[in-house]
């Protein structure tokens, strides 16, 4: 098997979760429940796995390539940036890192901008101490929320659209884009697109 995606919470968009799984690992993916941690994923093409325990986990991720979690909630996200793995599926995700698995985070939202000494101050704090790690976060079934585009667009967008691996950004018709916004996006290959329909 080459990678694992194991469902950690409830997965709102399925279909987009598999398809943003796929794109980023390939066709080759089984889905883990783990007994401990996981919630069942309903019906998907991939094949399955029960897991009972840590031994059997290490043994599955001794043998795969990627791992893609999907949907962890807040304090699970947390405590993994701060490396304070009280369970056997968080301890078996840092080990699954220094053995040079590749580790993705797939959440169902959009990573909120960062706003000082806020909760989402706090989740983008986590984020990035993830990616610190080497682990990947990325979103799925975004497009069917309909993010409004920006009415201003900074360094800082561009910079976390890069981050998401996206390649567009979409603003207002009459948006502020900044100068360094403007260099960063050539630099990073984004395009800043203006959206008559604001």
């Amino acid at each position: 098997m080459k990678s694992l995606l194991v469902p950690m919470s409830y997965t709102p968009d399925q279909e987009a979760c598999i398809k943003k799984a796929v794109e980023l690992s390939g066709s080759d993916i089984t889905v883990l429940s783990y007994v401990n941690g996981t919630v069942p994923f309903g019906s998907s093409p991939f094949p399955s796995l029960i897991c009972n325990g840590q031994e059997q986990l290490l043994g599955f991720l001794a043998d795969t390539e990627g791992l893609i979690l999907v949907s962890p909630d807040f304090s699970v996200l947390y405590r993994l940036s701060l490396g304070d793995c009280p369970d056997d599926l968080s301890q078996c995700i840092l080990r699954a890192l220094l053995w040079g698995v590749k580790v993705w985070i797939l959440v169902d939202y959009e990573i909120p901008k960062f706003m000082r000494d806020t909760f989402f101050g706090k989740l983008n704090d986590t984020f990035d101490a993830l990616r610190s790690l080497g682990i990947v976060i990325d979103t799925f079934g975004g497009e069917r929320r309909n993010a409004k585009p920006l009415a201003i667009v900074t360094e800082s967008d561009v910079i976390t659209a890069g981050k998401l691996g996206r390649d567009t950004i979409v603003c207002t018709e009459k948006a502020i884009v900044t100068p360094l916004a403007v260099d960063v996006s050539k630099d990073m290959r984004i395009r800043i697109v203006r959206s008559r329909e604001c």
